[in-house]
């Protein structure tokens, strides 16, 4: 504990968080139970295989029955007729419906904006992404050390590769603590 208070730290209760979770899959199965419960499962799981099995997919090509989606087809109507569109708002929180024209003046003010993008080489972003990957390694053994939580160990190197020689763009492995 010497060494967590030389760096300021406190010990912290470790406990579980679904925000670190990496929904690694289980490898015991679940215990049987109750016959009434299972049965209601089983026709739960039915259920909800003839419903999507009747669904219609929605595709490019699809042309929806104005009987079926009545409302859906007004709602587009009246997007297109108003060229509104809806879009996602920043942050997650929500849709929101903005005129196409200001999306689109919005989009390439950002895009001409030389200040907000800078080129960057492949050589520049391999030491970028480097930097990265050995700062979170940093993180997750200050971390352990810590003794704060396994689980956040594990979440912050599930995205490092193993092979410090591998180029560190490529797809995600993970790390020690796997």
């Amino acid at each position: 504990m010497k060494q967590l208070a030389d760096k300021g730290l406190e010990e912290v209760p470790r406990e579980y968080d679904p925000d670190y979770d990496l929904h690694l899959p289980q490898t015991k199965e679940a215990e049987s139970l109750p016959a009434y419960i299972e049965d209601g499962l089983a026709l739960g799981a039915q259920y909800v295989r003839d419903h999507v099995t009747r669904c219609k997919p929605f595709s490019n090509d699809f042309r929806p029955n104005k009987s079926q989606f009545g409302d859906l087809v007004r709602l587009q109507a009246m997007l297109q007729a108003c060229n509104y569109i809806v879009t996602m708002t920043d942050k997650n929180l929500g849709c929101a419906i903005v005129t196409r024209q200001w999306f689109i003046n919005g989009s390439q003010e950002c895009l001409a904006n030389r200040n907000s993008y800078v080129e960057v080489s492949p050589a520049e972003r391999q030491v970028i992404l480097e930097e990265t990957v050995s700062n979170v390694r940093e993180l997750a053994d200050l971390v352990e050390l810590a003794g704060l939580s396994e689980q956040l160990c594990k979440f912050l190197v599930s995205k490092c590769p193993k092979d410090e020689t591998r180029d560190v763009g490529n797809s995600p492995s993970l790390g020690r603590y796997s």
